[in-house]
């Protein structure tokens, strides 16, 4: 089996602008006066627009909507349907479900 070596360097033309580059770096960033994190805000605050249509959306969240227990009735009622046709409840009024002539 062969084995392939493989070895990456800098370009030699490039090499001084790199190190001309990171020295100056060193002296900005490691030297002398440190920069700060800004205390303060640093987003965007919301409108009052935002802030009341979020409150808006919240209030129908939480409050009790009969739309939706409209809607979770039916779906418990189609359930039992379903539940009813599978199980063969409405073959009895099928005129066509007659036993067999033997």
């Amino acid at each position: 089996m062969a084995t392939t070596t493989t070895t990456s360097q800098i370009d030699p033309t490039l090499l001084p602008y790199l190190q001309t580059g990171l020295q100056r770096a060193e002296q900005l960033f490691l030297t002398g006066q440190q920069p700060e994190f800004f205390s303060g805000q640093t987003y965007v605050a919301p409108s009052e627009q935002t802030l009341t249509a979020l409150q808006q959306q919240e209030n129908i969240a939480r409050a009790a909507n009969p739309l939706l227990q409209q809607a979770q009735g039916a779906y418990q009622q189609a359930l039992g349907g379903i539940g009813q046709t599978a199980g063969g409840g409405f073959l009895n009024a099928n005129p066509w479900n007659r036993p067999l002539a033997h």
